[in-house]
């Protein structure tokens, strides 16, 4: 013969404590979370130094480098164009089509193209780094006048901001050329934090978590930068769990 015993005040109690000991855990795993994220920001690297581009920018006919962004030929010519009908010289970096003009104020074809150069991959600190997050302005760059190649320099001289083919640059004459250079420097970003050898922006979510912007990084980062998140979450998925399981046992000893 068995004898059985049961507790109905004590399941009471346990019922009524069960809302009190989830919301206890709910808190410990929301504040657990929330500090291993952000000691993982803490450790994160952040930038030392200023971008670079993989190899050097250069343009090879008069000998400009840069190791920004972007390097620009700015090439201009003095031309005749119409003015209330008077033929006026002026600089300009188009062609100006004098075919209408008479033969004494036809304008020569410009025989230096504008160039530009771009980057193709850029370096922080040594690991890549997507040119999109980068902040940059353009500056001008002066020629270095050793570079240049030996017929060039005997037909281009220096005036104040790069190079130019006339030989009195206040009194220019149809057909004389005005070069210039300039580089697109960039900044070096804030904001932004190595993740797996690769850089990526990082910005503060509705929630007080550092979340990869999906805008600035691949899939693969954006998983990485967000596992400590999906880390709290399973640790609530296991307080509902065993809740659950608790809840059940108290019913079945009711029975």
């Amino acid at each position: 013969m068995s004898t059985s015993f049961s507790i109905p005040g004590g399941a009471r109690s346990l019922r009524r404590r069960i809302p009190l000991l989830l919301a206890g855990l709910f808190a410990v795993a929301t504040a657990t979370s929330a500090a291993a994220q952000a000691d993982r920001d803490a450790t994160l690297p952040v930038p030392q130094g200023p971008p670079q581009a993989v190899g050097e920018l250069r343009d090879p006919d008069f000998g400009v480098r840069s190791s920004g962004l972007a390097l620009e030929r700015q090439v201009e010519m003095y031309q005749w164009h119409q003015d209330d009908g008077r033929y006026v010289g002026t600089w300009s970096g188009e062609a100006i089509d004098s075919s209408g003009f008479d033969a004494a104020h036809r304008n020569p074809e410009m025989p230096v193209p504008p160039a530009r150069w771009a980057a193709g991959a850029m370096t922080l600190d040594g690991h890549p780094i997507d040119p999109a997050l980068l902040d940059s302005e353009w500056r001008p760059l002066l020629p270095d006048l050793d570079a240049l190649h030996p017929n060039m320099a005997a037909t281009f001289q220096p005036d104040a901001s790069g190079l130019t083919t006339a030989a009195d640059p206040a009194q220019p004459e149809v057909g004389d050329l005005r070069l210039r250079w300039r580089e697109r420097v960039p900044a070096t970003p804030a904001g932004i934090v190595l993740v797996d050898g690769r850089w990526q922006r990082v910005a503060a979510a509705d929630d007080g978590r550092a979340a990869a912007d999906p805008a600035a990084t691949d899939a693969a980062a954006v998983q990485e930068a967000n596992a400590p998140s999906r880390l709290g979450y399973w640790i609530i998925a296991a307080i509902l769990g065993v809740a659950l399981v608790v809840v059940v046992s108290v019913a079945r000893r009711r029975r």
